[in-house]
């Protein structure tokens, strides 16, 4: 074997050994302990099923072969279809957890609701709201709604005319045709936030609180799940429906507290390919719709924007009819 071929494999096997372990972790975290300790939560998060595919299958792929392979060792063979038998498991566990196909056909009194992270509003509020305009829904709700830091309200209500517009300091926003009869803000954490609007469309009235949950990986998200759930619980009296950046997968041993009062919109009624970050290739189910046993979801789904790097989440719900004496 040459220099120049001895070096190239060295490098090769470098390479692959290094994917390898990374996605021998991450398989790991995800079997066991998931999230639940830091500093080990920063892998769990980088390393979702789709991802694990990709490591193991190019492992085997840089496993050094071929023309370069003129000594006897030989079990760099075994490794490449361990790899790809590996990369294949994964690709079947994400068509098996992120393809849900639980979605049921919606009454045509069900209420149709949009969610979205429009990111700051990188893309201009314009094209956002013209974006919003075609989908025609009652409700929309939107998180990171602030332009360069400071959230103009009449800048929207301008591109969204027939909606009645309510914002929170922290940047989430509805956008209703119908009326904001409620509103109040929560602090979860620092960095983490919840927005409370009482909404009233075609005579249903419907509780939404809308999410943003701090990116940090390096930060829990123990305390800002623990005090969200703490608060839908305390709304058990009303339909409730919560959406937002969760900055957290919905496997995460944090959405327990969540998940005793409140059940996931794409794991009950869901249908498509649920990860939502980041465009164009998303990977994690960082946005998420979640209600309470007063409120039924019918379908839940996410679509494609080029003007976010989050997709939009579409779902069809039905709160009860409100009574009038």
């Amino acid at each position: 074997m040459s220099n120049a071929c001895s070096w190239r494999v060295g490098r090769a096997r470098w390479l692959a050994a290094s994917l390898w372990l990374v996605g021998i972790v991450g398989l790991a975290l995800w079997l066991t302990v998931r999230d639940r300790f830091q500093p080990w939560a920063v892998g769990f998060y980088m390393t979702p099923a789709p991802v694990l595919a990709v490591l193991f299958v190019l492992a085997g792929w840089m496993w050094p072969g071929g023309k370069c392979r003129k000594t006897s060792w030989r079990p760099w063979r075994s490794l490449r279809g361990l790899s790809v038998a590996a990369g294949c498991a994964c690709a079947v566990w994400t068509w098996w957890t992120e393809f849900p196909a639980e979605a049921r056909p919606a009454p045509a009194t069900a209420t149709r609701i949009a969610y979205w992270n429009v990111g700051h509003c990188r893309m201009g509020v314009k094209r956002i709201a013209a974006e919003i305009g075609r989908w025609d829904r009652p409700i929309v709700a939107l998180v990171e709604a602030d332009v360069k830091g400071t959230l103009t309200e009449e800048l929207w209500r301008a591109e969204l005319p027939g909606y009645t517009i309510a914002a929170s300091h922290a940047g989430e926003l509805v956008a209703v045709k119908g009326d904001v009869t409620g509103q109040q803000e929560y602090a979860l954490t620092p960095f983490s936030s919840c927005s409370r609007f009482d909404v009233a469309v075609d005579g249903r009235e419907l509780t939404v609180l809308i999410v943003d949950i701090a990116s940090n990986l390096l930060v829990s998200r123990r305390e800002a799940m623990e005090k969200l759930a703490g608060i839908v619980a305390g709304l058990n009296d009303r339909p409730v429906l919560i959406v937002g950046d969760f900055n957290t997968p919905d496997s995460s041993v944090w959405f327990e507290p969540l998940r005793q009062c409140a059940k996931s919109g794409m794991r009950t009624a869901g249908t498509g390919y649920a990860p939502s970050w980041p465009m164009p290739l998303p990977v994690l189910t960082l946005d998420q719709l979640w209600f309470n046993e007063r409120c039924e979801v019918f379908s839940c789904h996410c679509g494609w924007t080029v003007l976010s790097d989050h997709r939009p989440l579409f779902a069809e719900v039905q709160p009860p009819v409100t009574s009038r004496h």
